[in-house]
């Protein structure tokens, strides 16, 4: 396909709340005591909404931002897609549909999606797919938020039980008219099972009588019969081993290589998953970008964040191949490869 038809990132937002927490000030608040997630994660801080700063609002200011830093107008946008957030609370009415209102994108048609941690890669990739496919379609903006529901996830303290998660939005707009950050490929992997029943049953034999670990372990050498899978496994691994097969599988349908990979833009489940994926892609950890660091995990906006950190820090060189990578709880992993 010639280059001046392949759709590119024109450029890129972000809103974070003001508020910053210290992730030890979360840990007394919520009287969490295994304060191994947070090594694991290596996170410091967050960043927190108040009651003003909703889901809406820091959609609106993300999209915002990325008109701004891509030099348009909102009259120049043909295609909005929102990535909804993990959330319990439904809103009656299409985020999309509601930013178009507000900015006066009066040419712009949208729709809402709901995809998890994928959330904004797959927007990109729906966005990449209508713009390649119609004519008269110029600019999509793709933008996710995310408004931590505890009450949707696990409950009182789940913002850094399972994974220390932080409140912000992201935003990208996606174009024909660019020269550079071109999509060349995107693809997905869906992994339904998890090993949680792992942890979960050897967590139970740590405090059992001998006769119940007999049970308990015939109980588990059952399970592990019928999903025809090793004893101990983890998620870790699993993420890692998606990643890889979806990042191999895009590659080569561009006749490319793993060795051709100059960056890697990601969202990060843990520190050990990321070094884990650097050693498996022979890739220096300097060159794998993420900002969970000093914001946490932003769910399905966390992927479009990272994107935005890295262009705007980072000295890409012309004709880089960008990987753009990101990971579901579930171990469903994509990745969306750009040429800088």
């Amino acid at each position: 396909m010639p280059t001046s038809k392949i759709i590119g990132i024109k450029g890129t937002g972000v809103y974070y709340p003001n508020k910053k927490v210290k992730v030890e000030t979360l840990v007394r608040e919520f009287d969490v005591e295994n304060l191994k997630i947070i090594k694991d994660h290596g996170i410091n801080e967050i960043h927190t909404s108040n009651p003003r700063e909703t889901e809406f609002f820091m959609a609106k200011q993300a999209v915002l931002d990325s008109l701004k830093n891509s030099n348009l107008t909102p009259d120049k946008i043909d295609l909005m897609i929102y990535c909804r957030g993990l959330k319990k609370r439904v809103s009656p009415r299409n985020f999309s549909s509601r930013i178009i209102k507000e900015i006066d994108a009066d040419n712009a048609y949208g729709f809402d999606i709901d995809s998890g941690f994928l959330g904004g890669l797959i927007g990109i990739h729906v966005g990449n797919e209508i713009l390649a496919n119609s004519f008269y379609l110029k600019n999509a903006l793709v933008v996710a938020s995310q408004e931590f529901d505890e009450m949707y996830l696990f409950g009182s303290g789940s913002r850094i039980n399972q994974m220390i998660f932080g409140d912000g939005a992201a935003s990208v707009i996606l174009t024909r008219d660019t020269k550079n950050n071109k999509i060349l490929e995107s693809n997905f992997i869906i992994d339904h099972y998890t090993n949680f029943i792992d942890e979960l049953i050897q967590d139970e034999l740590k405090d059992k009588s001998f006769f119940n670990k007999l049970f308990n372990l015939e109980f588990l050498s059952r399970v592990k019969k019928i999903y025809g899978v090793n004893l101990i496994s983890t998620l870790t691994q699993r993420w890692v081993d998606n990643s890889c097969k979806v990042i191999k599988s895009s590659l080569d349908s561009l006749n490319l290589d793993i060795k051709d990979i100059n960056h890697v833009i990601k969202s990060q489940l843990s520190l050990r998953e990321t070094a884990c994926l650097a050693r498996k892609l022979d890739i220096s950890p300097e060159r794998i970008y993420n900002s969970s660091y000093e914001k946490g995990h932003l769910g399905h906006a966390d992927i479009l964040s990272n994107l935005h950190i890295a262009m705007e820090k980072t000295k890409f060189k012309n004709l880089d191949i960008i990987v753009v990578l990101a990971s579901n709880y579930d171990c469903s992993s994509g990745a969306v490869i750009i040429r800088r």
